[in-house]
């Protein structure tokens, strides 16, 4: 990985590395870097990004994925009150065992 990376694109080359296809999640004013990053990622068709309704919704979808393609799921949601939102699925993930990464961002 290059100097001179910022957060965002360093989360995502990290995804890459581990073999994530696919990042379920809803965009908001603290994850634009984040978001620039993975746009970049799906042009090279390296990463997908699935839009959710909402967190909640992120985090189920998050669940599903796992729970059929046998690779853990990864959702994203903003800070504040987006991160909140994905605690149900993140809860229900938990509870069943099944492997979710939540992402949140904040700017400093």
């Amino acid at each position: 990985v290059a100097m001179g990376l910022n957060g965002g694109q360093l989360v995502v080359e990290m995804l890459k590395a581990y073999g994530v296809r696919y990042v379920f999640g809803v965009p908001g004013d603290t994850s634009l870097p984040f978001y620039d990053a993975l746009e970049r990622a799906k042009r090279r068709g390296e990463i997908i990004h699935v839009l959710a309704r909402d967190e909640r919704s992120a985090a189920y979808m998050a669940d599903v994925y796992a729970r059929v393609s046998f690779h853990p799921g990864v959702c994203e949601g903003p800070s504040g009150a987006g991160a909140t939102y994905l605690a149900s699925g993140l809860a229900e993930a938990h509870a069943s065992s099944i492997p979710v990464i939540a992402l949140t961002s904040d700017t400093p």
